[in-house]
């Protein structure tokens, strides 16, 4: 088996720009084009399958068992803007190998779309939930940055992991141009808070209109979760430290 992105329709865009959001840091990417997902209904495009994903299948409530799969959706905007070409699902490549193999795979697909700008959507872990969470930035070229500067604080360091760094690396390498925007996080707490305000960059960029009920409905449901486990087994003994970093280092080395 190797890694596969089939076409399940054709699709005509117009200027396209990519917007990825899979599984990671405070799970803040996913949560993001989730609900991007829901409320836009794109038309679902490509399918794709690799090795690289965990070696297991899910079962549905018929019993029957399905791959695990990433899609590609389409959404056409209004004329004259760009359309949007939204990466989801449930799986990162599990190995180095992988997400290099599944970023490429990506990436050579966007050439073929003239995909001309791709945004990464991901997490910042900080140690703790917070209210008013900054949205972080990396860039693939210094005058991207300018245009965000007003909705965006950058990072003079670090390193961004998995499909949110390699797919603007790689992206780089072929002339696309674009942005990360990472969320502030706690780390190892979804975080439907911290996706709501990096949608909000992107509701400004986009022109887009989204709606937060589900996700402030989500980050009530958080809230009451972390109180119960506090009651049950009393408060922290202080911030976990967030597996995969060096707590000497920035938190944008375990970036995904």
């Amino acid at each position: 088996m190797q890694t596969r992105l089939r076409k399940l329709k054709d699709v005509k865009l117009e200027k396209p720009i990519l917007i990825e959001g899979l599984p990671g840091v405070g799970m803040v990417g996913k949560l993001c084009v989730d609900q991007l997902i829901e409320q836009l209904k794109p038309e679902k495009f490509i399918e794709i399958t690799s090795p690289h994903f965990k070696p297991q299948v899910d079962i549905n409530k018929d019993s029957v068992v399905q791959l695990r799969k990433n899609y590609l959706y389409a959404h056409k905007t209004k004329k004259g803007k760009s359309d949007l070409v939204f990466l989801g699902g449930r799986e990162q490549g599990v190995t180095p190998q992988g997400q290099h193999e599944l970023s490429q795979k990506v990436i050579e697909t966007m050439k073929e779309l003239d995909v001309h700008f791709i945004y990464t959507l991901g997490g910042y872990g900080v140690g703790k939930l917070k209210e008013e969470p900054n949205v972080l930035g990396a860039v693939t070229h210094k005058e991207v940055k300018k245009k965000y500067k007003k909705l965006v604080k950058f990072s003079r360091g670090g390193a961004i992991a998995g499909a949110a760094g390699l797919l603007l690396g790689i992206g780089k390498e072929e002339g696309i141009k674009g942005i990360c925007l990472m969320g502030e996080t706690h780390g190892q707490v979804l975080d439907p808070n911290s996706a709501k305000f990096v949608l909000k960059v992107l509701e400004e960029k986009l022109g887009i209109k989204i709606d937060y009920s589900e996700l402030e409905d989500k980050k009530n449901e958080v809230k009451e979760a972390i109180e119960k486990m506090k009651q049950t087994h009393g408060p922290s003994p202080g911030n976990p430290r967030i597996p995969g970093t060096n707590a000497t280092k920035s938190p944008l080395d375990y970036i995904q």
